[in-house]
């Protein structure tokens, strides 16, 4: 039988090897088919340099949107 230590040392590493991943998923660029290449694929406003740097395909606010509806299914779904 494992030790205590030993199992929490093991659960430990398996919970920081996944919020590593879901980390660098997040900040990984994003694709999107109805991405032109400078304009946000809800709104079309042009998306600023910054951003395009990062990879992103939507500008702050309708990225602030689409993160408050996802964490809403989300909620409704666990919740």
């Amino acid at each position: 039988m494992a030790d205590p230590a030993d199992i929490a040392e093991e659960t430990i590493a398996v919970c920081l090897k996944d919020a590593e991943a879901r980390a660098r998923g997040k900040s990984a660029p994003e694709h999107d088919a109805r991405f032109d290449g400078g304009h946000c694929v809800d709104c079309e406003i042009e998306i600023p340099r910054e951003r395009l740097r990062l990879g992103r395909v939507r500008c702050v606010d309708c990225q602030s949107l689409a993160e408050r509806q996802r964490a809403l299914r989300l909620h409704n779904i666990y919740g």
